[in-house]
């Protein structure tokens, strides 16, 4: 699955560069005192806070995320796979009305939508190249 490899490569981007600012923190502390290493300290640990923060959150919420696209994915498809409607507009007039139902169901079959509808028909052969319908 993408995203989830996308999630975990982030993590381990995050960790990497939080693991270079601690790395850089006790460079600083070992060596002698110089001009502006309190600075450099309160600079490299605001990174650090912040890459753990962001670290710690993207782990937190990743079973959300990963859920929310799987159940987007279901809702396309479920939308997709539904037979689309032509709505018949309500006649006022009884002989209209009369006309209509003889005539039948207006509504256009799949095969037909298939055909008359390049759209539609690619987001079908979308939906089955990522295995949503069959």
């Amino acid at each position: 699955m993408a995203a989830e490899e996308m999630i975990d490569a982030t993590i381990s981007r995050l960790r990497a560069l939080a693991l270079e600012q601690y790395s850089l923190i006790k460079d600083i502390l070992k060596r002698p005192t110089q001009s502006g290493d309190a600075d450099t300290l309160a600079n490299a640990a605001g990174k650090l806070a912040q890459l753990e923060g962001a670290m710690i959150t993207i782990q937190q919420y990743k079973s959300s995320f990963l859920g929310s696209i799987a159940q987007e994915e279901v809702d396309l498809a479920r939308k997709i796979a539904a037979p689309t409607q032509v709505e018949v507009q309500e006649d006022t007039d009884e002989e209209e009305a009369t006309e209509a139902d003889d005539e039948g169901d207006s509504a256009m079959s799949e095969e037909e939508l298939l055909s008359k509808s390049p759209t539609y028909k690619h987001s079908v052969d979308v939906a089955k190249l990522k295995g949503l319908i069959d």
